[in-house]
């Protein structure tokens, strides 16, 4: 990564930064890597929120062993495990969290410089 981008999160499966100069935020994610806009991602990070994971896990049909994630900016949908969709959700939630730190961080501090003695 250069300088232009921040680490975010990582987990064993994903990771995600953010690149300063696009105002993006990108998620790599097992084979999958997408660049979103913080809007987005917190309209993605909601929607899989929403998804009732203990219903999923409690549902011993075959229907829940896999859920279709569609992502219409990208027009595609990835088919996730209900594992992958856990890990999924924990990697978004992980970035939001330090998306608000640094938000907070910024807030508190604004733009803070060391000055040299």
């Amino acid at each position: 990564m250069s300088r232009s981008t921040t680490s975010l999160f990582e987990t064993t499966v994903g990771k995600s930064w953010q690149c300063d100069l696009t105002e993006k935020v990108f998620i790599a994610f097992k084979q999958y890597q997408f660049a979103v806009s913080v809007g987005e991602l917190r309209k993605l990070k909601n929607r899989l929120i929403a998804l009732d994971i203990d219903g999923m896990i409690f549902d011993l049909s075959d229907d829940c062993d896999f859920h279709s994630f569609d992502l219409p900016q990208f027009q595609t949908h990835i088919k996730l495990s209900l594992c992958e969709l856990i890990q999924l959700r924990d990697l978004f939630e992980g970035t939001w969290f330090a998306i608000e730190l640094i938000h907070m961080c910024h807030d508190i501090l604004g733009d803070y410089r060391v000055q040299k003695a």
